[in-house]
């Protein structure tokens, strides 16, 4: 692991957090987070963003010894690391769409979701918002110091039970993920950033969601619910839920992240591509 650091004179403006892998004798150079994070790039100061990509440029050349394959992987279009350019005409360079991250456009709050969603959805999600309010007292709470803890279990275990139904454990199954959530979420909490919502029917929690939102964007991140429940779609509310409220707050878009699960698409959502950069020293890279 190395961390390239940028700086403007005194000031900290840029870095970049990267792994090393050898494999079969080709040695590949990785942003940190590869594989399980759904955006990469560097850390910039938006003052400085091109500059940092030219200087990251900069730093490959001139170690160029020491890596064979650079591999950016999951940059979104416009990242500072995909645009960084032109690369040396000793080197070679491959640029593919890698995964789509569905989006959706989320009208002004004033104009509700009938804006946002498609009207079969919208029609979907208000009957079975009903359906759950007929069967008792219904409340939603958000995250807060003081119930943290109870709604990331809530999270855990339904997450855990929804996947247990396809014979998987889930993401968030292992002790140590779960250790590093908690002290994330408290983070984010913190921060402002985390949305974290569980939703009640009776006193008991039956469906979780787990996202956030920072600079005007909502990010859907993980969820479940009780599969008792099912019939009451009770994941779906929360979903739409969420999309209100993070319309309310001032979000223009709400991000569904990695993955092509047709019930994104029933929201409206539109594919978003990331990219896959992938560059090569000619003379020294055998072909893998």
């Amino acid at each position: 692991m190395q961390v390239v650091l940028f700086h403007h004179e005194e000031r900290l403006v840029g870095l970049a957090p990267l792994i090393f892998r050898t494999e079969q004798s080709v040695r590949t150079l990785f942003l940190m987070g590869t594989g399980i994070t759904d955006y990469l790039d560097g850390i910039w100061d938006p003052e400085f963003q091109d500059d940092c990509g030219q200087a990251m440029l900069a730093y490959l050349i001139s170690n160029h010894h020491r890596w064979d394959v650079c591999d950016f992987q999951e940059l979104r279009a416009g990242s500072t690391l995909l645009k960084a350019g032109p690369i040396p005409t000793e080197w070679s360079e491959e640029i593919a769409i890698q995964n789509n991250c569905p989006s959706l456009k989320l009208a002004p709050n004033d104009e509700g979701l009938c804006r946002s969603i498609p009207p079969q959805q919208l029609k979907n999600f208000r009957y079975y918002q009903r359906r759950i309010e007929k069967m008792g007292q219904v409340h939603i709470d958000w995250a807060t110091e003081s119930n943290l803890e109870e709604l990331l279990e809530a999270l855990f275990q339904l997450h855990g039970a929804r996947w247990a139904i396809r014979g998987c454990s889930g993401v968030l199954a292992e002790t140590g993920i779960q250790r590093f959530h908690a002290e994330a979420a408290a983070a984010l909490l913190s921060r402002g950033v985390l949305r974290l919502y569980g939703l009640r029917l009776n006193q008991k929690i039956i469906a979780s969601y787990y996202g956030f939102l920072d600079k005007e964007r909502a990010y859907f991140y993980l969820g479940g619910f009780d599969p008792a429940w099912e019939r009451l779609s009770p994941g779906m509310v929360l979903v739409g839920y969420a999309m209100e409220e993070a319309a309310r707050e001032g979000a223009k878009e709400f991000d569904f992240l990695r993955g092509e699960e047709a019930y994104k698409y029933k929201w409206g959502a539109k594919d978003r591509p990331n990219y896959r950069r992938r560059i090569k020293q000619k003379a020294a890279c055998p072909e893998v």
